[in-house]
């Protein structure tokens, strides 16, 4: 019975040790370079460390953290998490949910607290990007678009206006940071002077580690640029309405005037007559 008993806890020893030389026991599912798990904004995601050895249950347990923090006190995500003994998913995830997480196999019957294998993943999120939904300027005038992205590690923001790609200034083309939003290079785009031919469609999208992997999802907005006399029109439309009304009725009181003179010199004529 104690021969049993002592082979049980040599046959357990040894496979610890066995796990402690194995320097891949934990398969995490990276998205890629090993490292990097990407999610987007309000979808959610999972991360899973897989045990690579067969073990039984109660020889091995996986504690999650985020940061230095058991995932369990991480407060802002517990209504919206589920985890399992090797997986948590985080369900409507956001940009503050990126960040370093890692998942830690532990003996639960050692004392000792430094993990037998971990895994640690660099979690981030794809931008995204908005615009307005139209814009109409005057020839001449001001045209200015900001680009609102969100994404984690901070994007920066690039422009196409037709087949002409922005990631600096260039010719009249100005991109700049917003000064009320600071960070995000090239967020805003501005033309000094606004030209007929600026008229189109204008896209931007926002670039992270994430979207080396993944494509960039685009806002766009047409930008119409309206002539500098266009303002004009109505009015002079106006004018050229009372105008032409007022020349009708000159026109019209010149007539009725002549016919009624016309008239009075006939009714005095037989008087003129008889004397």
């Amino acid at each position: 019975m104690y021969k049993c008993a002592v082979i049980g806890v040599l046959i357990v020893v040894l496979l610890h040790q066995s796990i402690l030389a194995n320097a891949n026991v934990i398969k995490a599912n990276f998205d890629f370079e090993e490292k990097y798990k990407v999610f987007e904004y309000r979808q959610p995601f999972t991360l899973s460390c897989q045990v690579s050895v067969t073990l039984p249950s109660e020889d091995y347990q996986i504690k999650w953290y985020k940061g230095n923090r058991s995932i369990q006190d991480v407060h802002e995500i517990q209504n919206r998490l589920t985890s399992t003994n090797i997986s948590i998913t985080i369900r409507k995830a956001n940009v503050d949910d990126a960040g370093i997480y890692s998942c830690r196999l532990t003996d639960p019957r050692s004392t000792n607290t430094t993990p037998i294998d971990q895994a640690e993943f660099d979690v981030i999120m794809k931008p995204t990007a908005k615009l307005v939904e139209t814009l109409t300027v005057i020839e001449g005038e001001k045209l200015r678009l900001e680009c609102i992205v969100m994404g984690s590690p901070l994007p920066t923001v690039e422009w196409r206006v037709g087949n002409t790609s922005y990631l600096r200034s260039q010719d009249r083309v100005k991109l700049s940071e917003n000064p009320d939003k600071k960070g995000i290079a090239n967020a805003v785009l501005q033309i000094d002077e606004a030209r007929m031919s600026d008229r189109g469609t204008y896209y931007c999208h926002g670039n992270n580690i994430a979207t080396r992997m993944y494509p960039a999802t685009e806002a766009d907005v047409y930008v119409r640029v309206k002539d500098k006399l266009a303002a004009l029109w109505p009015f002079l439309g106006i004018v050229v309405e009372v105008v032409v009304l007022c020349t009708i009725i000159l026109i019209y009181e010149k007539k009725r005037n002549k016919s009624e003179l016309e008239e009075s010199d006939t009714d005095q004529s037989p008087e003129q007559d008889k004397k």
